[in-house]
This record gives C-alpha cells, structure tokens and sequence, in this order.
C-alpha cells in the first residue's frame, strides 16, 4: 500500500525533499542560460522563473503540511548576531583586497561588462536595483532554503555522529546551481573563484546555523559579503 510522504521514515522523507527541491534551481539555469532551444526564450526565461518560486515556496509547504510543522521567524534565541556581523566584514574586506591586489590580472572587465549587457544591468539604475534586491531579498530567502531547509534535511538523512556532514553538503548543493550559472555568462576563471566562494560561504553560513539555529546570524554575514561583492561588479562595469 502506498504511504503518503508524511507517514515516511524521517529519513526517507528527508531523501525525498532533498530530490524535489535540490535540482530544481539546476534545471532552471540550464533551460534559462544553457540550452540552445530555451536560452534567453520566453519558455526559457518561463521556466527559470518557474524554478525559482518552486525553490522559495517548496520549503514553506513541504514544512507546514508535510512536516507537519510551525510558522517561525527563527528568532536568535542564541545569539550569534555579532558573530554573522563580525564575519560578514572579515570576509568583504577579504573580498575587496583580494580583487584590489590580483583583480586587474584574474578578471577580465571587457567580459564582466558583455555578460552585464546580455543579463540588462550595464545601466546604474538596474544595477543598483539588482544590487538591493540580491543584498537583501534573495540573501534572506537563500538562507531560509539552503542553511534552514537543507542543512536540517540533510541533517535527517545521516546518521548519529555524522550530522556534521550535513554543513559541507549543504554548502556544496548551493554552490552547484550558481556554478551553473557562472560558467554560462564567464570564463573558467571567474566561474572557478566565484564557486569556490559561493561554497566558501555556504560552508560558513551552515556553520553558523547549525551552532545558533537560526537564519539571522548568517544573514548579516551574507548581506556584507553581498555588499562587497556588488562593489568589486559596480568597479568592473562602471569604474569608480
């Protein structure tokens, strides 16, 4: 007799939610930036966006009616918010010396400005709104899926005295889909750095979710490096 996902084994609904979410932002990038057929089409651009709202709305209702479990606004109850604060300007100063001292040798601007024309945000305007709703929006729901929803799925999947895993698989599905996306706009060079960065911070922000169980401390850090990142891009296409 077939079960509903809900009368699983923790374990196997655990699986389950992992495959039904974690692909998803993949699959969107591929038939947006990737195929030859959907690339830059409506059906492309269709079911990007198609890929994206299931990525932002799964969590929500696979937790509330499948888990079966609460509405929080996963407050910091233990603290951490001073941590995520500290580190955020830690690793954006990292970010921008680094590009000060090699940038000019490891990055091309004539290629960061084609792919900012293709993408439309070669004016200020749509970069500054880019910008904003990257920093703080997508930064914020980045954390609710990938440090709240993944790293407690995979959490579920291993077994006592392994869950430590969960933080470095975690982080390794979040860089996937922007790797992806990277190696469709940019060479080798930016996509290798940009991921090795996305994974870097993927690793740090479920470090600090599993220690303080809460979204906000890794926010903060998520918004500065952000911030950092989106003045190396203003430098790169527009000069300062």
């Amino acid at each position: 007799m077939n079960r509903r996902p809900h009368h699983l084994a923790p374990a196997t609904r655990a699986i389950l939610a992992l495959a039904l979410l974690v692909p998803v932002p993949s699959i969107g990038v591929y038939f947006g930036m990737w195929s030859e057929l959907t690339a830059g089409t409506p059906i492309g651009k269709t079911i990007y966006t198609a890929g994206k709202v299931w990525l932002f709305a799964f969590p929500a209702v696979w937790w509330l009616f499948i888990e079966r479990g609460r509405w929080s606004w996963s407050p910091p109850d233990r603290g951490g918010l001073g941590v995520g604060l500290l580190s955020g300007i830690v690793i954006g100063a990292i970010i921008l010396g680094a590009y000060a001292l090699f940038g000019g040798t490891l990055i091309d601007p004539d290629l960061v400005r084609d792919a900012a024309a293709q993408s439309g945000i070669d004016t200020l305007g749509w970069f500054l709104t880019l910008a904003i709703y990257i920093t703080f929006i997508n930064a914020l729901l980045e954390e609710y899926v990938w440090r709240w929803f993944v790293v407690q799925q995979w959490e579920g999947v291993l077994r006592s005295g392994v869950t430590w895993l969960a933080v470095p698989l975690s982080a390794l599905c979040f860089m996937i889909h922007h790797t992806i996306a990277l190696g469709a706009q940019f060479g080798l060079v930016i996509v290798v750095l940009g991921s090795l960065g996305v994974f870097l911070g993927g690793l740090t922000w479920s470090i600090f979710y599993t220690r303080y169980r809460s979204i906000w401390p890794a926010y903060l850090s998520h918004v500065l490096v952000d911030i950092a990142v989106f003045i190396v891009g203003y430098d790169l296409i527009f000069g300062l």
